[in-house]
């Protein structure tokens, strides 16, 4: 994905990293590959970026990690809707931590999803949120990111 210089993408994702852990993801059937992952959810996980480049970012649950609230990920993915979810994650030591995922689905002029951005919060317990927010929000690149170059 070439962001191009100043796009608002790019400014969004320059912003995030700051606070931010960020990934994109693209649409590939039951998978979502991520193309695209800042170093500060790389920091927060403890995984090098060649361990996470093309896996499904399903790799951070663990035996704790509640299924069904997975699997709602999953299901708004696949549905191309907007999420913000709480989930108990794994770093690759095995330590746990609370992360507030929120998942924003893509679309180019045509509406064909393109990619999924998410967002990756630490969080201690005392801020976990017990039911996720789920939105019909969609959002065209060509509307409010500003021009994508596909490769």
């Amino acid at each position: 994905m070439d962001q191009g210089s100043g796009t608002r993408l790019e400014r969004l994702l320059r912003a995030a990293e700051r606070d931010l852990g960020v990934a994109v993801a693209v649409p590939e059937g039951l998978q979502c590959p991520i193309v695209w992952i800042n170093e500060r959810l790389l920091k927060r996980t403890g995984y090098e970026r060649n361990e996470v480049m093309g896996r499904d970012w399903r790799f951070l649950e663990g035996k704790e990690t509640a299924p069904e609230a997975s699997g709602l990920v999953a299901e708004v993915m696949r549905e191309g809707k907007a999420l913000s979810v709480d989930l108990l994650c794994y770093r690759k030591d095995g330590t746990t931590f609370w992360n507030r995922i929120r998942v924003r689905s893509i679309y180019d002029r045509e509406w064909v999803l393109r990619y999924f951005l998410s967002s990756h919060q630490a969080l201690d317990e005392s801020r976990v949120r017990r039911n996720p927010v789920i939105s019909d929000e969609r959002e065209p690149l060509h509307e409010k990111w500003g021009r994508l170059v596909w490769r």
